[in-house]
């Protein structure tokens, strides 16, 4: 048992009750090994895998911190920068850096997935193992239910890679890629490279916009690097709509790029006003 959990059992509403008297441990310790949720061997209390993650989903864990971390691996970085900021938490770093963060600030997976689409998570039920079919509420609570259970564990044939390191697809060809970052000014590229300490952080504006797509990670990823106020700089300046997520903001600039040039405007604006020519 965690501090965590120990301390949620302890405080939990449902349970106070149990630990009102002198005797209390030893007489909740017999009725649960009397009715079979506990087994003594030696000197270790074990509980059944399958009844453990049912009880800490019960105290409002969806489930441990290592079962969090083989799904978040899982999902784009953008969405667990999404995850982080609505509970108001800092969203820059590698993808493990958000990961990390997550699992630090007890995000509960159901939150992260909430807002991914039903496609995604269809995709993901279908990957670890789960049935990929019903509502998105159907799917939330089978994807928790199959990674808290390790149920997931089974489609794993292969030692995962560092997630952080994984080639992602991309949803431009390279000269939209190019013509997207290319847009961006000097300090907006410079705060996607630094999320990427491993690789080349100077040069022309040319050299970086290069270096990113050398980094083999989708768009949405790398500009998931960027504040939220960055994002909606950048959209206003193209006029587009700046409302929504996070994760919608991203998909709003890499549609548009899939549609048309955007390097000319944004550039033209870069230099008017700040007493200095293309970075």
């Amino acid at each position: 048992m965690s501090r965590v959990e120990h301390f949620l059992a302890e405080h939990h509403v449902e349970l106070q009750e149990f630990w009102k008297t002198a005797d209390c441990f030893d007489k909740e310790f017999e009725a649960l090994t009397t009715a079979g949720l506990l087994f003594v061997i030696g000197d270790e209390v074990l509980m059944a895998e399958d009844v453990a993650p049912q009880i800490a989903q019960s105290l409002g864990i969806e489930m441990s911190s290592t079962a969090l971390r083989r799904l978040l691996a899982l999902l784009p970085s953008v969405q667990l920068a999404d995850a982080l900021e609505r509970v108001g938490v800092r969203t820059s770093g590698s993808k493990q850096d958000r990961i990390d963060r997550i699992v630090q600030h007890r995000i509960q997976p159901s939150e992260v997935l909430r807002y991914g689409s039903l496609e995604a998570l269809r995709e993901l039920a279908s990957g670890s193992g789960a049935k990929p079919y019903g509502s998105k509420d159907e799917l939330l609570q089978r994807l928790v239910r199959q990674f808290a259970t390790g149920a997931d564990l089974s489609q794993v044939e292969e030692p995962q890679e560092d997630p952080s390191r994984l080639s992602e697809p991309r949803a431009l060809p390279k000269d939209k890629f190019t013509s997207l970052f290319g847009a961006l000014r000097g300090h907006e590229l410079a705060q996607i490279l630094e999320a990427f300490p491993e690789v080349r952080q100077s040069g022309t504006k040319e050299t970086r916009v290069g270096t990113l797509w050398e980094v083999s990670l989708s768009e949405a990823t790398l500009l998931g690097s960027l504040r939220n106020s960055v994002l909606e700089q950048i959209l206003a300046r193209l006029g587009l709509p700046t409302n929504g997520s996070k994760m919608t903001r991203i998909e709003r600039l890499v549609n548009h790029a899939s549609v048309g040039s955007m390097t000319q405007p944004l550039e033209l604006e870069e230099g008017n006003g700040e007493g200095s020519g293309p970075s």
